[in-house]
């Protein structure tokens, strides 16, 4: 029993060391490339914040998977092959002239 007991506690440790988070009530499990996995349809959350090393360094990312880049202040999303700008903003330059 002894040997039982200290079995499950090490599965157990392992276990919580190695383990992601998903949050949402239909309990499904995390995707693998998230720390954190978070579903809701009345609340937001803080999105992850990393340098662009760091989201350059991410193994595997999930199509959708939400960073913030604090090298350059942007949101990038994964788009299932590359790091995408979530919002691209341009400038639009109207030069009217009112010829009367």
């Amino acid at each position: 029993m002894k040997k039982l007991t200290t079995l499950l506690f090490a599965i157990i440790l392992v276990s919580a060391t190695y383990a992601q988070v998903a949050v949402n009530a239909d309990g499904n499990t995390a995707n693998s490339s998230a720390m954190l996995d978070v579903s809701s349809t009345s609340k937001g959350m803080l999105i992850p914040r990393l340098t662009l090393t760091q989201r350059n360094n991410i193994n595997n990312p999930a199509t959708g998977l939400l960073v913030f880049v604090t090298s350059n202040n942007i949101f990038y999303y994964y788009n299932g092959t590359e790091w995408e700008e979530l919002v691209k903003t341009q400038l639009y330059v109207c030069k009217c002239f009112n010829n009367n």
